[in-house]
């Protein structure tokens, strides 16, 4: 090999070194990037799910306050009519 198609080797490799460098750093940004987005989008799925169980939790409450209302009404008929007789 002569000394010319050395150095235009070296170049070419420092070339490549430079390019892969910076192909590392963004392909990092865009990591960090996704990471900070899928962090955010956790957050907010935790809110929602915290939002959800609430009300969830809110319906169940108001349906058995219906059911112990519809029993008290029931008991409530139950004893009026026997007092009739």
């Amino acid at each position: 090999m002569s000394v010319a198609s050395d150095s235009s080797l070296t170049r070419a490799a420092q070339s490549l070194e430079k390019e892969v460098q910076e192909v590392k750093a963004t392909l990092q940004t865009m990591l960090e990037q996704l990471q900070e987005e899928e962090e955010e989008e956790g957050n907010e799925l935790q809110d929602d799910d915290l939002m959800e169980n609430g009300t969830e939790e809110e319906e169940e409450e108001e349906e058995v306050e219906e059911e112990e209302e519809e029993e008290e009404e029931e008991e409530d008929q139950y004893f009026s009519d026997s007092w009739g007789i």
